[in-house]
């Protein structure tokens, strides 16, 4: 069975330990298979909420910022899927605060309305959603570490254990 070859951004950014050469990166990488490229288009759905709209343009500029193409345009799907439930958790906790901040009602009234309204449960249940389309978008910390290549140092000679001992001259 042939061994599978690493992506020739990932060499790149290991120090390209197999030493190669400008063209062969080049050549390797017009042969790997790129699914979509970096040209996105705002869905509709998008366009029309405002913090979606919002989100949709920070996530296009955070991804192109990238040196290596991870999302593409196939993942336009579950950005908009993203940006549409962040829309809908961020009206969530401005109709919580605007309870809060009317005047006219006491403490007891205000908890009844967002107990009727359900909200408090209804913002963490958007918060749970949104953890998971964080992960598969690289948007939190732990899934950069996890998906993200780093730089590997390059490998140090080992020592010969001998050569402490001071027989190297004999």
């Amino acid at each position: 069975m042939p061994r599978r070859a690493f992506p020739a951004d990932y060499h790149v950014l290991s120090g390209n330990p197999n030493r190669l050469t400008k063209a062969e990166i080049a050549a390797r990488k017009n042969s790997e298979i790129h699914l979509g490229d970096q040209n996105f288009k705002k869905p509709d759905t998008v366009r029309k909420n405002k913090h979606a709209d919002k989100k949709w343009r920070e996530l296009i500029k955070l991804y192109k910022d990238y040196e290596i193409e991870f999302v593409s345009t196939a993942d336009t799907s579950i950005i908009e899927r993203y940006c549409l439930t962040y829309a809908a958790y961020m009206q969530l906790i401005e109709t919580a605060q605007e309870i809060d901040s009317r005047e006219d009602l006491t403490l007891e009234e205000k908890m009844l309305k967002r107990k009727y309204l359900n909200i408090d449960y209804d913002i963490r249940k958007t918060a749970a959603m949104l953890t998971p389309l964080e992960d598969r978008l690289f948007l939190n910390p732990l899934a950069k570490i996890k998906n993200v290549t780093k730089r590997v140092p390059a490998k140090e000679k080992k020592k010969d254990p001998l050569s402490k001992l001071g027989f190297g001259h004999v």
